[in-house]
């Protein structure tokens, strides 16, 4: 005899004898009884009372064993039925990933439908109790999905390391049942750097002052770039070739290299070149405007003046106009004029137009 259990199962033996003979006693034997007892006079079977049954699908699906029936109050002639149990599922588990966190790193230049990585998630259970689906809970930001069904997760938008570097993305698999289990788990996903960043200069150009008085050696301004991209690809130096200015390679202080005279030059324009560890460069205008220091002696453009005067020349009369300039510029140029050394006072001069009177 076969019977498939599920609560409460009643097995029947019949004796044609009459009296004690006729009384019929039941008991359980085999090894896989233990989770059974047998009501003795009944015939009913049922799950243990104490202690409580450790029935589980997923660790025996299935148990045999024999039910004995016995007459004259178990002293007698005896009988013996098999008895196949099946424990049907129930869903007590939840889908697991394995692992609970995974840790990919991707490079940034992945193209729209590339396969990240795979992640897989078990249920124990039985048919659509143990069949897992999955899906995204947060931390996509839009750029990442993951397959339904196979747990494949993929770029859907343009990723970019320097706008964001990492990821953590929230993933669920939640079992088939009418009443399902959910579990969860963790991708943490780290974008790798391309070179696809030219380094750029803080300023689109540079206009700085330097005095004429200089010595070689003297610092000019400090020139900044920038690169956003990562290691070997964010390392910059620089470069510039000018008989007048050097530049550090390493930290973009530019330095005279000559000495400056702003009556010879008074101004100067060069380029300075930036360039990253990838082979990316950019470039950018240096101005450099020289400032004026008294360096130089107002000269007269003759060094003698002579003239005749005639007699009885009115008083304020301009009777020669001296002429003197200077080199230096502003204030450094402003001549003034004035008579050193004169025999009598008979004539004057106009301090700022050189007219003698």
């Amino acid at each position: 005899m076969f019977a498939f259990f599920s609560q409460h199962q009643e097995i029947k033996a019949t004796d044609f004898d009459t009296g004690l003979h006729a009384d019929i006693h039941y008991h359980l034997n085999g090894s896989e009884r233990h989770q059974f007892s047998i009501d003795p006079i009944t015939g009913i079977i049922s799950t243990r009372k104490f202690p409580l049954p450790t029935l589980d699908h997923e660790r025996i699906a299935n148990y045999s064993f024999y039910v004995v029936a016995v007459d004259e109050q178990g002293a007698g002639h005896a009988s013996v039925a098999a008895v196949k149990i099946q424990v049907i599922d129930a869903n007590d588990n939840v889908p697991r990933f394995e692992p609970s966190t995974k840790n990919v790193t991707v490079s940034e230049d992945s193209s729209v439908g590339f396969s990240v990585t795979i992640v897989h998630a078990t249920d124990p259970d039985h048919q659509l109790n143990g069949k897992v689906s999955y899906s995204m809970i947060s931390g996509a930001d839009g750029k990442f999905e993951i397959g339904r069904n196979d747990g494949v997760i993929r770029v859907i938008g343009a990723l970019d390391r320097e706008t964001k570097e990492h990821y953590a993305l929230n993933i669920s698999a939640l079992d088939g049942s009418y009443y399902p289990l959910e579990g969860f788990g963790m991708v943490f996903i780290t974008l790798s750097d391309i070179n696809d960043n030219k380094p750029r200069f803080e300023s689109l150009v540079y206009t700085v002052t330097i005095s004429e008085d200089s010595p070689v050696g003297s610092f000019l301004v400090n020139l900044t770039a920038k690169d956003p991209d990562y290691g070997v690809n964010s390392d910059i130096s620089y470069s510039m070739d000018h008989p007048k200015f050097i530049i550090d390679s390493q930290t973009g202080s530019v330095t005279t290299k000559g000495e400056l005279d702003r009556e010879t030059q008074d101004a100067y324009s060069f380029i300075v070149r930036v360039q990253d560890g990838g082979g990316l460069e950019s470039t950018v205008a240096v101005n450099v405007v020289i400032s004026d220091t008294n360096d130089n002696s107002p000269y007269f453009l003759s060094a003698r003046y002579k003239t005749d005067v005639i007699d009885k020349t009115p008083v304020g009369t301009i009777v020669l106009t001296i002429v003197a300039e200077d080199k230096d510029i502003h204030d450094n140029g402003r001549v003034t004029y004035s008579i050193a050394d004169a025999k009598d006072d008979l004539f004057n001069i106009d301090p700022e137009d050189g007219f003698i009177k």
